[in-house]
């Protein structure tokens, strides 16, 4: 991302930034002004995203959460500019975009978990086969596509094979390509692996919303990231004990939590655990996992995984008292 906040030392108000909030920062009132920018750039290339991820399918409640949340953020990030804490936005197109496209995963994350998940184990399918690839349009949407002459991959698990079949079912019938957003649904459908359908509730039975407003959000994915530099940071035997087995909210495994933030990917969770990446590919829908499964991996005693992940968590206890406090 070096290339998005490069900047020259500023010497007067506006310079090093994007021309479009160069004005906006010498103005010395760029609250107002930012609104409209938000209007004019951020809505248009959220929206983008989201159907990039949703297909035809996406909603208006998603776009407009998704747009007030990428409009804090990248005000926030501002701030940070004007303050000194950061170098100037030199190119916002870009930083938009990039943005946007976290913001999205996390919403679609949070709710379409098992959509988010086959999402995953089929790109990371789409990777070992050469039968059909998923490749990004000049209008920023990605499509999958058959590639001409190259048979479907024989072996690998059951379940690959399932998801393999059914992959190549939905692309011949939608004549050799169809939308990533859209095979991801379709595919979903046929395998019986999509999200049920939100039930609306009574109002006066949901918790206080302020608990996911956009400043919260802001905290809980800078929370991640820390979190995340931490795991990288103990003993191999202690993250391994810690992350097979660690889980978020409701019961969710962080792996996939921070896999669907884009907080990390496959290849570093790999180094990280000390495997290969189609062993981490197999493993996701078996996380998190208990202390037995863990001492197995490890070559250690159910009670030694225990010890490990108490020292993790008091470890990284220490070092993230600011965000638990």
């Amino acid at each position: 991302m070096s290339d998005l906040r490069e900047s020259t030392a500023p010497t007067e108000p506006g310079e090093g930034w994007d021309p479009v909030l160069g004005p906006v920062v010498a103005s010395g009132a760029p609250a107002e002004e930012f609104g409209r920018v938000a209007q004019e750039l951020v809505q248009p290339l959220v929206a983008a995203e989201v159907r990039a991820y949703f297909g035809a399918g996406e909603d208006a409640a998603t776009i407009e959460d998704a747009t007030a949340q990428v409009g804090l953020q990248v005000w926030d990030r501002v701030r940070s500019g004007l303050g000194g804490e950061e170098p100037p936005i030199v190119r916002l197109r870009p930083y938009l975009r990039q943005a946007a496209r976290a913001v999205c995963i996390d919403l679609l994350r949070r709710r379409h978990p098992r959509r988010t998940r086959l999402e995953y184990r089929m790109r990371y399918l789409e990777r070992g086969d050469e039968s059909w690839a998923r490749r990004r349009l000049p209008n920023g949407q990605w499509q999958a596509e058959l590639a001409a002459g190259v048979a479907r991959r024989a072996g690998g698990t059951a379940e690959a094979e399932r998801l393999l079949a059914a992959v190549h079912f939905e692309l011949e019938a939608s004549g050799g390509s169809c939308g990533w957003g859209e095979l991801v649904r379709r595919v979903g459908e046929r395998l019986g692996e999509l999200d049920e359908p939100r039930v609306p509730v009574d109002e006066g039975a949901v918790a206080d919303r302020s608990s996911t407003s956009p400043e919260n959000e802001l905290h809980r994915r800078a929370f991640l990231r820390r979190l995340w530099s931490e795991i990288v940071e103990l003993p191999h035997n202690q993250r391994v004990a810690l992350l097979l087995n660690l889980r978020v909210a409701a019961g969710q495994d962080a792996v996939e939590l921070f896999l669907a933030c884009g907080i990390a990917d496959l290849e570093e969770l790999a180094w990280v655990l000390g495997l290969q990446a189609p062993d981490v590919g197999r493993l996701l829908d078996d996380l998190p996992l208990d202390d037995a499964a863990i001492a197995a991996r490890l070559g250690l005693t159910a009670r030694q995984v225990v010890n490990l992940r108490l020292s993790a968590r008091r470890r990284l206890a220490r070092r993230l008292k600011e965000f638990l406090a």
